[in-house]
């Protein structure tokens, strides 16, 4: 079922060729079967019945492919962000949509299930922003978001900064090319060598990521620099770019505009 709101928006979107970004949250046991594999086919049938009536309003209108299957903990009755079932599922979507109808993506990362910045906020966090990354969806979505989506706190997009300069790393590809396999250099330093005083060492070691808020340091050098925990940084953190203030505001007749379409959507444009 598309309800009104669903189609207008998709209506609207499509007369103003603003990207539409539609992601049915179908979840196991309640909106759909208990079964991961319904609940994306369901999910997937609804995306495709809104993509219809979105292309028929504007054919080639932009429109992007959402996942957005859930798994609700019949226990709490909470239909939760970061269960594993939760991203099994969207990693299945997400490959159906690339595999199949070759359109943009989008899917989760960077929340958590937490109801503050804590242990559980963090290690989510970390979770969430490195599988959202692995899924290869064309858009991520949810940083910040603590208790599944239900509220946020700055402290998650300061630290979901951090965790998805990671996660860009850890996508960078290996070259395999003359220079990166470097067999000069290997003999040159020679069997029992190392490479400290290497040009090709000064040269590219600061291409190699590294953190502005996990702490890799020695426990001494940790100890002189305040004994800080990692909410304590991202806290300091998070104070300086308040105390900055904004680098970029909207010009306030865009910020009009944008008011106008919220209020009103489908209002011809002149």
């Amino acid at each position: 079922m598309l309800d009104d709101v669903c189609c207008d928006k998709a209506l609207a979107c499509a007369d103003l060729q603003v990207p539409l970004v539609l992601a049915g949250s179908v979840s196991a046991g309640s909106q759909g079967p208990a079964s991961l594999a319904a609940c994306v086919t369901v999910a997937n049938a609804e995306a495709l019945a809104v993509l219809v009536v979105h292309q028929l309003a504007r054919p080639g209108a932009p429109f992007v492919f959402g996942a957005g299957t859930g798994v609700m903990n019949m226990a709490t009755v909470v239909d939760v962000y970061n269960a594993p079932g939760v991203f099994l599922a969207n990693q299945a979507h997400l490959d159906l949509i690339h595999g199949i109808y070759g359109l943009p993506s989008w899917s989760y990362a960077g929340h958590s299930d937490s109801k503050l910045p804590d242990e559980q906020w963090s290690l989510e966090l970390g979770i969430a922003t490195i599988l959202g990354t692995l899924s290869r969806a064309t858009l991520l979505h949810d940083v910040g978001y603590l208790e599944s989506g239900l509220h946020s706190a700055l402290e998650g997009v300061v630290l979901g900064d951090e965790v998805a300069g990671y996660a860009r790393a850890l996508m960078d590809e290996v070259p395999v090319d003359e220079e990166a396999l470097a067999l000069v250099e290997i003999e040159a330093a020679g069997p029992g060598g190392n490479h400290l005083g290497r040009k090709m060492t000064r040269t590219h070691h600061r291409r190699f990521w590294r953190p502005a808020l996990i702490d890799q340091n020695t426990h001494d050098r940790w100890l002189a620099h305040g004994e800080r925990t990692l909410l304590e940084r991202v806290r300091r953190r998070l104070r300086e770019l308040l105390d900055a203030g904004p680098v970029f505001t909207l010009d306030p007749t865009i910020t009009a505009m944008i008011d106008d379409l919220a209020c009103h959507p489908r209002k011809e444009q002149g």
